[in-house]
């Protein structure tokens, strides 16, 4: 027993000599340049992470910014062309907001405050008790492209403002249709047959003194669903695009010419310089002669 306990003894002693010498040879300079290079290592691989992050926050924004959707050298050649065509970009003169005033914020809009429409939509409206009014684009809270708001708020604005109104919503989304107390239609304005099924339904409501473009906030949906929908506009009505994104205005004034349409494009982005989409085109029907 005695002679079993001296064999553990030495083998343990020799167990801690090796441990002992394999601490200690990683304990002086070898130990010190492993741990410096672990620790560049870790500090190029977190700086790899962060190029790596940069490269992807870049590649989203040239997929997703309506700034970078036109080709420059396209973006040259409109700006040729809009420079021969009629529509002028115009600032307006202030105008009362009137029984508009306040409306659009209380009900969650962002006509008035990201947006100043609310003089815009005042003047359009200007000595019309019981206009009509259709709005595209409601809101919505289910991820579709630019929602983000609850929906309903500028529906109940304008019901506030025009108590004898005829208000009528549309929007992809069929909650948000579903949502809003007026008359609604769910509307996909990419597709000619939905714009034309809605235009069945909606006729019955015309003509329109106000039709607004507040959905799909990009060219190929704004062009199909105003050759659809402004012939339901009134002869003195007008049909507006909303946030119009400034390097698409030239686009936009060159299109104008294609159409039987009078084009005004209001800039508005003096009211909020660090927006880059606060422009509104403004659509009505040319007077008879003109």
């Amino acid at each position: 027993m005695l002679g079993r306990n001296i064999t553990f003894n030495k083998k343990f002693l020799n167990l801690r000599w090796v441990v002992g010498k394999v601490i200690y040879r990683i304990s002086g300079k070898e130990a010190r340049t492993l741990s410096h290079s672990l620790l560049q290592a870790r500090i190029d691989l977190e700086q790899r992470a962060i190029e790596l992050q940069s490269q992807q926050d870049e590649l989203d924004y040239l997929r997703n910014s309506r700034s970078t959707r036109i080709h420059p050298y396209v973006a040259e050649a409109l700006s040729l062309a809009a420079a021969l065509a009629e529509p002028k970009t115009v600032t307006k003169k202030r105008f009362s907001t009137g029984v508009l005033n306040g409306k659009f914020t209380k009900h969650g809009s962002d006509k008035e405050t990201r947006h100043k429409y609310a003089e815009t939509y005042s003047e359009i409206l200007d000595g019309i008790d019981s206009p009509h009014i259709l709005e595209i684009g409601l809101g919505s809270l289910n991820g579709f492209p630019y929602g983000g708001l609850a929906p309903g708020g500028s529906i109940k604005a304008w019901r506030e403002a025009y108590p004898e109104a005829v208000i009528v919503g549309a929007d992809i989304d069929p909650d948000a249709v579903a949502s809003i107390s007026e008359i609604g239609f769910v509307l996909d304005q990419t597709s000619d047959q939905s714009l034309d099924d809605f235009i069945i339904m909606v006729s019955k409501f015309a003509p329109f003194d106000l039709i607004v473009d507040d959905g799909f906030h990009d060219p190929h949906a704004n062009f199909r669903t105003l050759l659809k929908i402004f012939p339901l506009t009134a002869a003195k009505g007008s049909y507006v695009i909303e946030d119009v994104h400034n390097s698409l205005i030239n686009f936009w004034k060159v299109i104008a010419k294609t159409i039987d349409a009078h084009l005004e494009v209001r800039d508005l982005s003096t009211d909020r310089p660090d927006t880059d989409d606060n422009f509104l085109l403004i659509f009505t029907k040319r007077e008879v002669g003109i």
